[in-house]
């Protein structure tokens, strides 16, 4: 049984006898091609012959992912569209529905944008005011929190006579 060598139908991928799949699901993991449904030969080859070899040829319907992460749980969250793309191996594609109304990250702006690409910065600067409490961000508005600052300020000791230029 070690040299017993086993090819897959789909895609022609050589395994070893201890490496044999037991189950053989399409990419989207909607159908099992382990138990063969076809009738003959060539009701086979006319079905696989224009598909990528694992893939069923149906509508992926994965679940897909906002690109932006949230501050809160720190993954990427659903979007609540699937893939429209069919059956394929790897990540779906970035999702390419379009949303009315992106408000921009400060809300001065408003526009028609990808799903994927719903949170977007007008380019206005951010000027929150920073931890310091002495200068403000400099960035354009962006999500989340501001960084810290990396300005210099005058900072006097705790006698209060002395003072002198220090990072924030």
């Amino acid at each position: 049984q070690q040299n017993i060598l086993w090819n897959c139908p789909n895609c022609g991928a050589i395994y070893n006898y201890n490496q044999i799949p037991t189950t053989s699901l399409c990419f989207c993991k909607k159908k099992d091609f382990s138990h063969n449904d076809y009738t003959d030969e060539n009701q086979r080859i006319a079905v696989t012959i224009w598909r990528e070899p694992h893939s069923c040829g149906e509508v992926c319907q994965k679940p897909l992912k906002n690109r932006s992460v949230t501050e809160t749980t720190k993954k990427h969250d659903s979007c609540g569209h699937t893939c429209l793309q069919l059956c394929h191996p790897g990540q779906c594609p970035p999702c390419p529905r379009s949303i009315p109304n992106c408000d921009c990250y400060c809300g001065a702006e408003s526009t028609t944008r990808r799903c994927s690409d719903s949170q977007w910065s007008c380019g206005g600067t951010c000027d929150a005011p920073l931890p310091c409490k002495i200068h403000s961000c400099p960035l354009p508005f962006h999500p989340g929190s501001c960084p810290p600052c990396t300005l210099a300020s005058n900072q006097s000791c705790h006698c209060i006579k002395h003072s002198k230029m220090l990072p924030c």
